[in-house]
């Protein structure tokens, strides 16, 4: 489903040489250090594996024609990008693996230093994403070198706060990292770094679910057994987001976070008003819900996850699908609201409060 629905013009060429980013400013804005506009820096998603940041439903167009500055950014996935090996650790002075999210904080200061000279404002960068990349807002959110230079998060079909403070398992990361190295037959850091990445990834690939399996068997969930995905390590990311959440050191921001139909409860569900809530009790910045409910035209695929993509980036003619005057419309509606929050942080909806748990819903209707 996933490849007729954005893939179906083919993939691009696989590199480790990918920290590429793309940025569309409004037309007289490129060069203009005084224009001082908002800026959103968008993380695409696919389980930390694979994506990238200029996808079919992804353009900045519409965005800069409401005078918001976007751009989309790459950063290393899979093994390259999150591989924890006890070699690499020791070589690092701790935990390793988070290539991947250092690439995008590099990203981030990237913009932070240079988005003055396309006509934007250093001091209010939106950072926002979905799926892998909400989970990647998350991290940025408690990161050390992040969460200074972002002056709000959108966090997109991510999930949202559990009951209670997790426990991270990123002991495992070590330890399964280099069971999945060995089985691949990579007994060593220096014959990982001869190796290819399209023999690398060929090697490796059968042995992973047998590892997540493994994981899982030592009490973790399917959450914890993602040892390809960013983990606390002490250093980059300081702490899981769930327990910055709940010790109140998470980037003091407006926070505009949601799900769609079909995300369920691990990635939506009763998590995002919690996470709003939890915040209205410790910051005065608004945190905004909403749910995305638009069943899309031409199947019966529903509401699935990433559906929302068409709309928020104004993109619904590049779709098979036959979208009506309504979707024009709710897409025009969500253009406005995301925009606006990069500017004002807010979406043109009231904020979800323990007093008032409100949560915009999106549709046609």
């Amino acid at each position: 489903m996933y490849y007729k629905e954005f893939y179906s013009t083919g993939l691009p060429e696989m590199s480790e040489d990918c920290l590429y980013l793309n940025v569309w400013a409004p037309e007289g804005s490129v060069g203009d250090t005084r224009a001082k506009l908002p800026v959103a820096m968008w993380i695409h998603g696919g389980a930390f594996s694979g994506g990238y940041g200029h996808e079919i439903t992804m353009d900045g167009t519409e965005w800069a024609r409401r005078g918001v500055i976007l751009v989309t950014i790459n950063y290393r996935l899979g093994i390259l990008g999150f591989l924890a090996h006890p070699e690499l650790s020791k070589e690092q002075g701790g935990l390793s693996g988070n290539y991947g999210l250092k690439d995008q904080i590099a990203a981030l200061k990237w913009i932070h230093e240079n988005i003055e000279g396309f006509g934007g404002d250093p001091d209010n960068i939106t950072v926002m994403g979905q799926s892998a990349g909400g989970m990647s807002v998350r991290c940025l959110a408690v990161c050390p070198e992040s969460k200074p230079l972002m002056a709000k998060a959108i966090i997109q079909s991510a999930g949202g706060l559990l009951p209670k403070k997790p426990l991270p398992k990123s002991w495992m990361a070590d330890k399964y990292g280099k069971i999945l190295m060995d089985g691949a037959g990579y007994t060593s850091l220096q014959e990982m770094r001869v190796a290819g990445y399209e023999e690398i990834f060929e090697r490796v690939s059968p042995h992973l679910s047998s590892v997540v399996a493994s994981i899982m068997t030592e009490g973790a969930d399917i959450m914890d057994a993602m040892i390809l995905w960013p983990k606390v390590d002490g250093k980059t990311l300081s702490e899981d987001f769930d327990s910055a959440v709940y010790d109140d050191s998470v980037a003091d921001i407006p926070y505009m976070i949601g799900s769609v139909t079909d995300d369920g409860e691990v990635l939506g569900g009763a998590g995002i008003p919690r996470f709003c809530v939890e915040r209205s009790a410790r910051s005065s910045k608004g945190s905004y819900a909403y749910y995305f409910s638009r069943e899309l035209p031409g199947d019966e695929s529903g509401a699935f996850h990433s559906s929302e993509l068409w709309y928020m980036f104004g993109t619904l003619d590049r779709s098979w699908r036959p979208f009506t005057e309504a979707d024009h419309a709710l897409s025009e509606k969500m253009l406005d609201a995301w925009t606006s929050f990069c500017k004002t942080g807010t979406p043109g909806w009231a904020p979800c409060t323990e007093d008032n748990p409100y949560i915009e819903t999106l549709d046609t209707n």
